[in-house]
């Protein structure tokens, strides 16, 4: 915990590059990201679950990832 804390404390953040997309009007932005451990397992777990929809019914989409997290 105290060296994830040290991130902050020092200042460890770097740039990144973000994406600026055009629809209907509208703008918006976008970042990617690439997994190939864990992460990986549970979003293709969780892409996957039945609970997904019921996740994104409640307006709650995002806590399939954590729900499928504590679940392994």
């Amino acid at each position: 915990m105290e060296e994830a804390l040290s991130l902050f404390q020092d200042n460890a953040f770097s740039a990144i590059d973000i994406g600026q997309f055009e629809t209907n009007g509208k703008m918006g932005y976008f970042v990617n990201s690439l997994g190939m451990g864990i992460d990986a397992e549970i979003s293709d777990e969780a892409d996957r679950s039945p609970l997904k929809k019921w996740f994104n019914f409640i307006r709650a989409g995002k806590l399939i990832y954590l729900f499928i997290f504590i679940k392994r």
